[in-house]
């Protein structure tokens, strides 16, 4: 399935740490990706969605490192997907920590589904 994609500025995402599902944000791994970029290799888009009351602000669902990298090398827009997480399909995921590794069930670690966001 083919997920739509859009142009976004890179200055529009936000990474709220209070919802990353990492321990921190791998800085040789940024430094990696911002050389990639700069040698011209594309990248799956970053996932995102709407903050909710903040017109044009998105916040980072997945791909932190890409982004800090995008930002890094002064890249302006990105490729996107928006995911919409209140809309039809997605009422069990969980929008707040407990987060978990990949791979890891939820219900075990406290979340609400089986379902890794």
């Amino acid at each position: 399935m083919s997920q739509q994609t859009t142009q976004i500025p890179v200055s529009s995402i936000l990474l709220d740490e209070d919802i990353y599902p990492r321990k921190g944000i791998d800085h040789r791994r940024v430094g990696i990706f911002a050389e990639n970029i700069r040698d011209g290799f594309t990248f799956d888009p970053i996932e995102v969605e709407l903050v909710p009351d903040k017109a044009g602000i998105y916040r980072l669902l997945d791909g932190a490192h890409r982004w800090r990298a995008y930002k890094s090398t002064g890249v302006e827009e990105v490729k996107v997907v928006i995911k919409d997480l209140d809309g039809p399909g997605h009422q069990d995921i969980p929008h707040e920590p407990p987060w978990h590794a990949p791979g890891q069930d939820c219900k075990k670690n406290g979340g609400k589904s089986g379902i890794n966001p």
